[in-house]
């Protein structure tokens, strides 16, 4: 029972972290004014699951501080508090001390005392309640259902009406402390009540869970309360119960009412009732889940990916034979690879895992940020509801955060100096993500002064990361800020000036198998654009030959491939060879040269030019000397078995068991200019 028990209670805290994440959002949506009634709603029952799941594990601190922000959650939604800023701020304090009482449970590291007693004073008298000391850990014994007391009269003068009820305990109801039959008290309190018990789910004895309410009811209630009292208890209940209710005519009350919760009911039930004359709100219905540990997904995806390597083995085994004389061979196979697809995108789509989970975090982090520094912004989020792989969600934070400070510190103005520039005295930081394609896009936009191109150029210089007197592009100084220790920064505070942030930034990306976009303009903001694969796990891929040597392009970045002719490819001297390709001059990037591959074809008119464009990036011609064709691989990381290689992303085992690089186009192209610029420094002396 004991490790019952505790498998219990961590389901019940990762539920408490989505929860907490949620109720996050929710406060965000409030500040920003939009859907602010569906948010205070979303939030009371977010707090409201917490509360429940904290009292049935006696979690006394997070369960009694959750009971004062739900009482307060509670004024709120009826409008008997005001929502204003101080409103607001509360919310906040309210949501970083439940965040932090979760990590309290979960690793034993106590939540500031200071903050819990000044927080949870705070909610209750905001709330209604009496002001107390704060009680000692597990001191808190209460009934969830306690607080959840509804008006009878809804609000006096309404007649009574009817209401035809559906009520179906969950899974999970009892689990979360919950008593059934409270419900049935509750609304016997409100009206003439009828009950009809439904025992079709009740199963075989030998297959009764105790932990289960088998039962639902079917129910009849008479009452004047309204339809806010049964909102309440729809709420109360929403996540572990479905109660559905529907309004019909007025009739006399049946004397045979329900005297006791659970009986069955008597002759003098009420006929069948009329159609509902006011339709209840519409509800989704939940979709059921299961929690699998990630070890398990892990297998599950190395096991898929040696389906992947075996499929593209036999493809290539039988690739000799006559298809006319082995067509069900040939036809077998085609049916194996659709099936091996169809189940590595069910493995991706396994393991995806809303922004959300990281988005939600930096709501706090603006709301430091605003207080150190001074500023006030304003964070706008969309798209997170996108799904990318669990592992990228995990390594998000950081790079997000490091990008976050620098935005707020060094992009957005105070007030003073936006103001001088016409602007909203309160900064806009929008933090959004979209699917492209194999490809999630990760945007952060400021409404900041936008990068100092003159001061940065002058730090370089100052730094000898530039010659005096050189003119870089506007592109070339932009990408001086990833350089390892570079800052702008006069002074080093607690937000930055150290110079890790945004060379981290571009890492930790790149470890992923993405990259960083910057665009910039001055006085109107900076974009920050982060480039990453749906998947770590499996990519499709171009085949490339270069020498004896295999290249694999993702098949998202490729444009089109050509075999130039010689008017088409242009010698320049700075720059070396140029495509001349629908108008625009592309550079040619040959992968023999910058992979110092043997007996590679130098002239690109005896080769194959693969024309790419990297998302977010200029296109740009590769320079191979054949291409094989179009496989999904299965994509493993090159630094932790070897080390990391500029312009390569990983590696992977191709049909024919030999190994193959894949390409990280952003980089090479980068690494490309960089080489160039170095050759033309070396050639002028």
């Amino acid at each position: 029972m004991a490790d019952e028990e505790a498998e219990l209670r961590g389901i019940f805290l990762l539920e408490c972290d989505e929860l907490v994440g949620t109720a996050e959002a929710s406060v965000e949506t409030i500040r920003g004014g939009g859907g602010a009634e569906a948010a205070i709603h979303a939030l009371f029952r977010a707090v409201h699951s917490i509360k429940g799941g904290a009292g049935a594990f006696g979690l006394g601190r997070l369960a009694d501080f959750a009971h004062a922000f739900e009482t307060y959650m509670d004024r709120l939604r009826k409008g008997t508090a005001p929502l204003d800023a101080a409103a607001v701020d509360l919310l906040f304090d309210g949501v970083d001390v439940l965040r932090a009482l979760a990590a309290e449970v979960r690793e034993g590291e106590p939540a500031p005392a200071a903050r819990y007693d000044a927080a949870l004073r705070a909610l209750r008298a905001a709330g209604g309640l009496e002001v107390a000391d704060s009680p000692a850990a597990g001191s808190v014994d209460f009934d969830p259902l306690a607080d959840a007391a509804v008006p009878v009269d809804g609000g006096g003068s309404e007649a009574a009406r009817l209401y035809r009820i559906r009520f179906v305990p969950g899974p999970k109801m009892i689990g979360a402390g919950i008593d059934p039959l409270r419900i049935l008290e509750t609304l016997k309190e409100l009206g003439a009540l009828s009950v009809e018990l439904d025992a079709s789910r009740l199963p075989a004895l030998a297959e009764l869970d105790p932990s289960v309410c088998a039962f639902a009811w079917n129910l009849t209630l008479e009452t004047a309360a309204g339809r806010d009292a049964l909102d309440e208890i729809r709420d109360m209940i929403d996540d572990v119960a479905t109660f559905e209710f529907e309004a019909a005519a007025p009739s006399a009350p049946d004397p045979a009412a329900l005297e006791a919760p659970g009986s069955q009911p008597s002759p003098a039930a009420p006929p069948s009732l009329p159609p509902a004359t006011e339709p209840a709100k519409p509800r989704e219905k939940a979709v059921p889940t299961v929690r699998v540990d990630v070890p398990k997904l892990e297998r599950l995806g190395n096991m898929v990916g040696e389906l992947i390597i075996t499929q593209a083995f036999l493809a290539r085994q039988v690739a000799g034979l006559d298809p006319d004389a082995h067509r069900q061979l040939f036809r077998a196979l085609d049916e194996m690879s659709q099936h091996i697809r169809d189940l590595a995108d069910s493995a991706t789509s396994i393991r995806a895992q809303p922004l959300r989970a990281v988005f939600s975090r930096f709501g706090a982090l603006v709301r430091e940020l605003e207080k150190s520094t001074g500023k006030r912004v304003r964070l706008e989020i969309t798209g997170d509801q996108v799904e990318i792989d669990k592992t990228v969600v995990e390594r998000l934070s950081e790079p997000l955060t490091h990008l976050i400070r620098n935005s707020i510190d060094h992009g957005v103005e105070d007030a003073a100096g936006r103001a001088a520039a016409g602007k909203d005295p309160v900064g806009h930081l929008h933090l959004r993500a979209e699917q492209r394609g194999a490809q999630v896009v990760i945007e952060l936009v400021d409404d900041g002064k936008g990068i100092d191109r003159s001061r940065v150029l002058a730090k370089a210089v100052e730094r000898g990361l530039v010659p005096p007197g050189a003119t870089p592009s506007d592109q070339e100084i932009d990408e001086l800020i990833f350089l390892p220790g570079f800052s702008t920064a006069e002074a080093v505070t607690s937000v930055s000036g150290r110079g890790v942030g945004m060379d981290a930034v571009r890492q930790a990306i790149g470890e992923m198998g993405g990259h960083v976009g910057l665009t910039s303009r001055p006085g109107l903001g900076t974009t920050f654009s982060l480039h990453l694969p749906l998947s770590l796990a499996i990519l499709d891929a171009m085949v490339t030959l270069v020498g004896r040597q295999n290249y694999l392009i993702p098949i998202t970045a490729i444009v089109e491939s050509l075999r130039p002719a010689a008017a088409s490819v242009v010698r320049m001297d700075d720059a070396g060879a140029m495509l001349a390709w629908r108008g625009a001059l592309l550079r040619i990037v040959p992968l023999g040269a910058e992979f110092g591959v043997r007996d590679w074809r130098t002239d690109p008119t005896q080769c194959i030019l693969v024309i790419v464009r990297p998302s977010g990036g200029e296109p740009f011609a590769l320079q191979v000397d054949d291409l094989i064709g179009q496989e999904p691989v299965v994509v493993k990381s090159l630094e932790k078995n070897y080390r990391k290689v500029k312009g390569v992303s990983g590696a992977t085992i191709l049909g024919d068991g030999r190994p193959a690089l894949i390409l990280d186009l952003p980089t090479l192209s980068a690494a490309t200019l960089a080489r160039r610029r170095l050759e033309r420094q070396a050639a002028e002396g």
